[in-house]
This record gives structure tokens, sequence and C-alpha cells, in this order.
């Protein structure tokens, strides 16, 4: 039994509530952004048809459909991609996109029709009350074949590839789709069809792995990026990990939270990441500097949106990351930890991109840079207010409306390792742009940082060249750091390089096999099927043209051939009777 048709859950609720926000809210700010762009209606028919489609994914309780709209989400991802089809950049990312998240989606085709032939029908409901009727093996392999489809939007290793390219299409793009709907749509199914991964611990097992090594390595990516989008994109990938990791231990609730949190604050980067190309012309962090001066509401928002990504209290992304590091802790002190460190990374990398871009000593190269309009700044600011509070406001409530279970509480050690991890991320990745230089001035302050301690506090020399000692022994030790990091970092670069290369040329081997095919088919299509049906259709026109001399619209023609017909059947009766 196929069905299609709509529900409205606490579930389908958050989501379709949070879709609808920020789409509202980028949609304004893209009146905005594509106000000099020639091909405005194209755009916004894509952007309007992304949303129906995300929507009717969130809202739907078939499988059948929520197919349907997954694939329509795809379409509009891979035009929307692809919208600057003049560059050979964009074009390239929206195939790879559309490739990869192709073979996620195969996954899901073949796990949701497997489903239907077990279970008879596509509605979701029944088919999780059919869940503990099912044979473990199916249960697990249909899972992981849904998980497939889930990897590929959520971009998720080995799936990884093709969000940081993404980045390539306009800048309201990459704040919809690419930060807070799209690629949670995998988590989104996930969630939808929880009460099935619950039911198959290998699958959630995988999912935790998975989860757990796309979080570190992006994280780690992103703390090595130059392109401001790219290092929001790889943090996209990091959370969306984060988020794989709660589910994989259970906490389907606490996974929700972050979601939902993590729609608002990167939604918020990425439009301040819009305006900040806006206003330099570039998204390389090596050609920005001192734009605080130039856009303090833009600086505003990304450092609200920021302070929110790294963890710190009382932001959204604190509340919502404890409820992770909970499920994580309670599962594993090892998980805990690694969660404790991912926070870390977050402040270092995202705190890097901040200093550089807006609060470094260099100047910006683009002097006339100038604040975004009205309309890019109402977006902006609304999300970045959300991505302060929102956290706070669904602390507590989320969980339990959601009917999933509530996570322990996370105890106070946690708590405070967290807040300090995040803290000391911030403080690195800005110590690490602040070092690549001489220390700025400020009003009345020396340039000297030792000249600073020996006119402000008059302590002797001595001291001020202990504590220069001390900087210097730190900053060598993490010099060394970072050069073993990096080192590190370039092997992982290797891997992702050697899987794009191996995906490349399946690809290609793919599409040699696919046109040899289609040359095959088209012969057959022209030999039998095109030919055939034109030698037919000549044979028609020819006994037409016989026929068309009969129809001459004559009166005793007519009675003539009508005559001579019934003589002739009259002849033939009187010869069959005697």
């Amino acid at each position: 039994t196929l069905t299609a048709g709509l529900t409205l859950d606490p579930l389908s609720y958050l989501l379709a509530l949070v879709v609808s926000s920020v789409s509202l809210l980028v949609g304004i700010y893209a009146l905005g952004y594509m106000e000099v762009e020639d091909d405005k209606p194209r755009f916004f028919a894509l952007l309007s048809f992304f949303v129906g489609a995300m929507l009717t994914l969130v809202l739907s309780n078939s499988l059948l459909l929520l197919f349907a709209a997954w694939e329509g989400v795809g379409l509009a991802s891979y035009g929307l991609i692809g919208f600057w089809y003049q560059q050979d950049d964009s074009r390239q990312a929206a195939r790879k996109a559309f490739l990869m998240t192709r073979l996620g989606d195969l996954g899901l085709l073949l796990g949701w029709l497997w489903l239907l032939l077990e279970v008879g029908t596509t509605e979701i409901s029944v088919i999780l009350a059919a869940v503990e009727t099912l044979p473990d093996g199916l249960l697990t392999a249909t899972a992981l074949l849904l998980l497939l489809g889930a990897l590929g939007k959520s971009a998720q290793l080995p799936l990884t590839a093709w969000l940081p390219d993404a980045m390539s299409g306009p800048t309201p793009v990459s704040a919809l789709i690419h930060s807070a709907t799209m690629v949670t749509a995998g988590v989104y199914l996930l969630l939808r069809l929880f009460p099935l991964f619950e039911a198959a611990p290998g699958a959630l097992a995988v999912i935790l792995t998975l989860g757990t090594l796309t979080a570190l390595f992006a994280a780690l990516t992103a703390t090595t990026e130059t392109d401001l989008k790219r290092v929001l994109a790889w943090s996209t990938v990091s959370q969306l990990g984060e988020m794989m990791l709660a589910l994989g231990v259970g906490g389907a609730g606490a996974a929700a939270f972050h979601l939902t949190t993590h729609a608002a604050f990167k939604a918020t980067l990425f439009l301040a990441a819009g305006a900040v190309e806006h206003a330099v012309g570039s998204y390389d962090l090596r050609k920005m500097g001192s734009l605080i001066r130039k856009l303090p509401y833009t600086t505003f928002a990304f450092g609200a949106a920021a302070l929110t990504l790294s963890g710190l209290p009382p932001f959204s992304a604190f509340w919502s990351e404890e409820a992770i590091l909970a499920q994580a802790a309670a599962a594993s002190p090892l998980l805990g930890a690694l969660l404790v460190f991912l926070i870390f990374l977050a402040g270092v990398y995202i705190s890097r991109a901040g200093m550089a871009a807006f609060a470094s000593w260099q100047e910006a190269p683009n002097v006339s840079a100038e604040e975004v309009g009205w309309r890019m700044k109402a977006g902006m600011l609304t999300l970045a207010l959300a991505a302060l509070g929102l956290g706070w406001v669904l602390s507590g409530r989320l969980e339990t409306s959601l009917s999933f279970e509530v996570a322990p509480h996370v105890s106070a050690a946690w708590t405070l390792w967290a807040i300090a991890a995040s803290f000391a991320g911030l403080m690195l990745g800005a110590w690490r742009v602040w070092q690549a230089g001489p220390v700025p001035t400020f009003g009345a302050f020396p340039v000297s940082l030792a000249e600073g301690l020996e006119r402000v506090t008059q302590v002797p020399a001595i001291v001020v060249q202990r504590v220069s000692f001390l900087v210097d022994g730190l900053e060598h030790g993490f010099n060394l750091f970072v050069r073993r990091l990096a080192r590190a970092l370039q092997k992982c670069g290797g891997m992702l390089e050697g899987l794009e290369t191996l995906f490349d040329q399946s690809a290609r081997s793919a599409a040699e096999v696919t046109l040899a095919l289609a040359r095959r088919t088209d012969g057959v299509e022209r030999g039998g099927f095109s030919e055939g049906g034109d030698a037919f259709a000549r044979s028609l026109g020819s006994i037409s043209e016989y026929l068309r001399a009969v129809q001459s619209g004559k009166l005793y023609l007519y009675t003539l051939i009508l005559f001579i017909w019934t003589g002739a059947a009259v002849l033939a009766g009187l010869l069959l009777w005697f």
C-alpha cells in the first residue's frame, strides 16, 4: 500500500518552524544580497521550490512522499549551488554535490523499498509499530541503507567532500541550505525513524563511529582554512557529526536540540560572511582586517554567533551541547572527553576566523568598505538574537515535548571542563592571529608587551624578562604542536583527496559505461523504434492516400459504392444459400 500524507507532531512541528523561520529571514537578506543580480527570478524560484520541498519532507508521514521531497530538495540544491553556472567552479561543485548525494539516496531508496516489501506499506507510523516483529538482520540491513542516505545529505564520512565545495553558490544558499535545513535532513531522517535504529544496535554503533570521526576530522580541517565560508562549511560538518554522535549513544532529544540551535547561529555566521564579502569583495581571511570599525552591525552578528558556536554560557549552543555532553559522558568518559576537545577546537577555528576578519590590526584592503543595507541587516541581526537566546528558551522543554528519552543531568565537573575548553579555544585562536604580527596599539597603550608591563605596572625588569621568557616558551611549545598538527592535517587532506579521486574515477567509469549503453540503446532505438515507426507511418500514409480518393464528398459516388457493396453481399448470400 503506497500512502502519501502529512503529519503534524512535535518533531515535524519543530522542524517546520525552523525551516519556515530561517527561510523567511534568509529570504529577506537575499533581497538585498541579490539586488544587483540580473537573474533574480530564477534564484527566488529555486529558493521557493527548495523551501516547499523541505517543508514537505519534514511534514510527510510516508516514506514515499518523504523520498520524493528528499529528491526535490537535492534538485533545488543542485540548481542553487550551480546558480552562477558560467563559472567552472560552480558547475563542478553542483555536479559533485548532485552525484555524491545521489549515491547516498540510492541507499535510502533501497531501504524504504525493502521496508515496503516486508511491512506492506510506506506509512511511517505503521512501519515503526512493526519494528518489533521484524528480524534483527533485516532491521540492521535496512537501517544501514537508510543511514547511507543520511550520510550523503548531512555530508558525513565518506560522503563529506561535496559540502565545502558547495560554498561556490550565493551566500543566502549557504546560509539556508548548507547550514540550517538541507544538511540537517539526514539527522531529521534518523530522528523520524529512531525507533528502527534503536532496535538495530549495530547501526547505532556505525552512526556513533562515523559521526565521531567526521566531527573530529572536520573540526581539525576548519582550523587550517583561509577561506571564511569554507571555515564555516567544515564547522557545519563537524557540528552535524556531533549530532550523529548524540544519536549514536541514544540521545535523540539532544541531537534535535542542537539541530535547532545550530540552525540559528550557523545561518547567522554565513549571513555575516556574505556581508563581509559585500564589503571586502573576497572571502579570503588574509585580505581582511579591522572590519569592526567599518562593519559594526556585521561584527555584532558574527561575534554573537561565534560566541554561541564556541559553547560559552549562557548562549544557545552551551545548552544543547550540554545535553549532548550528558549523553556522551553517560555512555563513556572517553566520549565525554572527546566532545570537550571538539568544543575546544570550535573555539579555536571560530576565534581565529573572527579575529582575522574583524579585530586584527591589519587594515582591510578595501578602505571604502561600507555596512550592508537594511534588508541584509534585518535578516542577519534577527537570527543573531535568536542564536543568543534560543538555547535558554528551549532548555529543559524540548526533549520532553519530543517524547525522546531525556538526557541525564551532566555533572558539574564536565560542565566546568566544557566551559574551560571553550574559553581556552577562543583565547588560543585569538592569540594565533594576535602573535602573527606586532601587538596593536589602542589609544595610549604601547606597542611592545614588555614595554607595556614596564610602564603600566612599574615592575622590575627581571620580572618582565621572566614573564617574556615564559611567554616565549609557551609560544615555542605551541608552535611545535601546530607544526605537528599541520603534518597530521596534511595526511588527513591527502586522505580526503584520495577519497575524492576514488569518487571521481568511479563516477567517470560509471559515466563511460552509461555512455556505451546509451549508444547501443540509441542504435536499437534508431534501427528498431525510430525507423520501424517511420516505415509504419509511411505505410499508413500511402493507404490513407488511396482511401482519401473514396472520400470525395459526392453523393452519387457514395450511392454507387453502396449499391456495389449491397449487390456483392446479396450475391454472396445467394451463392451460400444454393
